[in-house]
């Protein structure tokens, strides 16, 4: 995942160097991001279904909700990459791949 690539880049730089604390405080930031947002699409998808009222329309609604709510993430998670990639240091904050 994204933050670990940022831990591993972070690893990879002199311990001295503060880009390096940067890039650790920015991974560990996304972790705890992506924790929170996985419990939010868990509880958003099963608000979603409750429409079906445990019907067997109840799994497709869940179903639908994680790919509409996986795809947001992908963009924003996308757009956040660009942003490092953009940064005036240089270049991308981890190895590209």
């Amino acid at each position: 995942m994204l933050f670990r690539a940022l831990e591993t880049e972070a690893a990879a730089t002199a311990p001295t160097s503060s880009g390096a604390t940067d890039r650790i405080e920015v991974a560990q930031r996304l972790s705890r991001a992506e924790s929170a947002w996985f419990s939010y699409r868990v509880a958003e998808c099963s608000r979603e279904s409750d429409v079906a009222l445990g019907g067997t329309g109840a799994p497709l609604l869940t179903g639908l909700s994680d790919v509409t709510l996986d795809q947001q993430r992908l963009r924003q998670l996308h757009a956040f990459y660009e942003a490092l990639k953009d940064q005036s240091d240089g270049g991308p904050p981890f190895p590209k791949g």
